[in-house]
């Protein structure tokens, strides 16, 4: 079995946001919209849905606050980056969580677009209510896109303990 196909070995790519993780980011971001989600495992009041994946490219990101993004991990993936990146170059204010494929071209174009890129640690366990979970086969990141904030900067962020690399200035960076 190839790198894909293990990252892959699932067969649902819609994966679940753990609530811990999502309340521990929520607290530092404030979401207002979750960009990819059904009505089952939306993470805020207000969603575009991943069914039909046309809702989620046919609107507009820019919501005046910071969107969510935890898209299916499938082949598509390329494409949700390209939503995103062409999103922020508008103004949208964008956390994206994804697999931390170094190798990809999705990874390489979010690097150059990206304000921050965030490690996670541990490993994130996706839920899918009713089925046996585990940790994710690769590990994940945060993809963060903020034309206000453009340094470019890699931090790893423990979101069990809510500790990360770097000082504490991220939390009053992006409250703002």
């Amino acid at each position: 079995m190839n790198d894909w196909q293990t990252i892959h070995s699932s067969k649902r790519h819609d994966w679940q946001t753990p609530q811990e993780l999502f309340e521990s980011l929520d607290q530092v971001f404030r979401f207002q919209l979750d960009a990819a989600a059904s009505a089952e495992n939306k993470k805020c009041q207000r969603y575009f849905s991943t069914r039909p994946l046309s809702n989620a490219f046919d609107h507009s990101w820019n919501v005046g606050g910071w969107v969510w993004v935890n898209p299916p991990y499938g082949k598509q993936v390329g494409r949700w980056f390209d939503k995103a990146i062409s999103e922020s170059e508008k103004g949208a204010r964008i956390v994206m969580m994804c697999m931390a494929c170094t190798e990809t071209k999705w990874f390489q174009s979010a690097w150059n677009h990206c304000a921050e890129i965030w490690l996670l640690t541990p490993r994130v366990k996706f839920v899918q209510p009713g089925e046996k979970t585990g940790p994710a086969p690769k590990g994940s990141a945060l993809y963060i896109f903020d034309r206000v904030h453009v340094p470019r900067v890699v931090r790893m962020f423990n979101w069990k303990r809510g500790e990360w690399t770097g000082n504490a200035e991220v939390l009053r960076k992006f409250g703002e």
